[in-house]
């Protein structure tokens, strides 16, 4: 029996995680329109004519995954006010629990351990192998990298990167932090708080590229 297949506006930005966007559209049969969008020259790339092409159907924002989150819900605001429909891709292996709140536009990628009574926003992405534990909360375009661990009752600020491998121990992240160390964080995170490679103390301030 054949598969209708549904279109899918995909706003392409040829990083590896939109590759991984687009595979897995695929697998879920969509009819891909791919849409290049230029991250360092967007002035030039949109307008509202780009806009409205997508009221009334399926769209998904595979901006980069780190630096741009900021992009990513730009792009969401506007494409909501155009009445588009924005889908999550979520990878077929993972379990959803049945008090887990989901936003629009998320990202999950394979064998994701979601806990009970997850709660996660707006353009949120959690890479592949990466563990949330019970009654998180996940604010809008966070970024949870590959085989992370968030510890049960976190709270991750909007726009806040948590690298691969970093471990989150049940403590609040503020908004637009980058946690790029791999190791264990017990004490809570101020917001515009980063903790960079090589560097062996916090660094703070306004001026972050997630700004």
């Amino acid at each position: 029996m054949r598969i209708p297949m549904k279109q899918l506006y995909l706003l392409n930005d040829n990083t590896d995680y939109s590759k991984k966007c687009i595979e897995l559209a695929l697998s879920f049969y969509y009819s891909l329109d791919i849409i290049d969008i230029d991250n360092k020259s967007t002035e030039n790339t949109f307008s509202m004519n780009f806009f409205n092409k997508f009221s009334g159907n399926n769209v998904f924002i595979a901006a980069d995954e780190q630096f741009f989150s900021m992009l990513r819900m730009n792009l969401l605001k506007v494409i909501l006010s155009k009445k588009a429909f924005l889908i999550n891709l979520i990878s077929q292996n993972i379990r959803i629990p049945s008090h887990s709140i989901l936003g629009k536009n998320i990202f999950i990628g394979d064998n994701v351990f979601l806990g009970e009574n997850v709660v996660i926003g707006d353009g949120a992405i959690i890479d592949s192998r990466a563990i949330i534990m019970h009654n998180c909360i996940i604010g809008k375009g966070v970024f949870i990298g590959r085989e992370a661990v968030i510890g049960s009752n976190s709270l991750i600020g909007s726009n806040t990167v948590i690298g691969s491998k970093v471990f989150i121990d049940s403590i609040k992240v503020g908004s637009k932090c980058k946690v790029f160390n791999m190791g264990r964080y017990s004490a809570d995170i101020p917001t515009y708080t980063s903790f960079i490679e090589n560097h062996s103390e916090p660094i703070t301030y306004r001026e972050n590229l997630l700004c």
